[in-house]
């Protein structure tokens, strides 16, 4: 899509950095202006590297509760992520997992809710 850039790498790390320089004295909200699966995934990330030693799929399970219908995190961001904080293909395991809990196929994963958009094969390299 015209305008939009496929994250990547300092994106990622870009994001880790101001989340670890947050002070914490306000709430943080964390939103995308293209849609709902950065912002997901940007929370997603924000929550695993804030708790290095808490268990991915716990965090998936309290962030799938919590989002809107629909809402699963960007799968490009948390494979870099995962990547870069060192949980050894734990968050994307967590959010495979998630995902397939939550929709019966997995590939065909509601963009927005009541409208289902066919994603790539591996959703993990789906840029949607």
């Amino acid at each position: 899509m015209d305008g939009y850039v496929i994250p990547c790498d300092e994106h990622v790390t870009r994001l880790i950095e101001f989340v670890r320089g947050w002070d914490r004295a306000k709430p943080m909200v964390v939103h995308c202006y293209a849609g709902i699966s950065r912002s997901t995934a940007g929370a997603y990330v924000a929550a695993c590297a804030l708790n290095p030693r808490r268990d991915e799929m716990a965090i998936a399970r309290e962030l799938r509760r919590a989002s809107r219908d629909g809402a699963t995190p960007n799968a490009r961001i948390v494979s870099l992520a995962d990547r870069v904080l060192g949980r050894d293909g734990r968050m994307v395991a967590a959010i495979d997992r998630s995902a397939a809990a939550r929709w019966p196929t997995r590939h065909a994963v509601p963009a927005r809710p009541g409208v289902e958009r066919a994603c790539a094969r591996d959703w993990r390299r789906c840029h949607c």
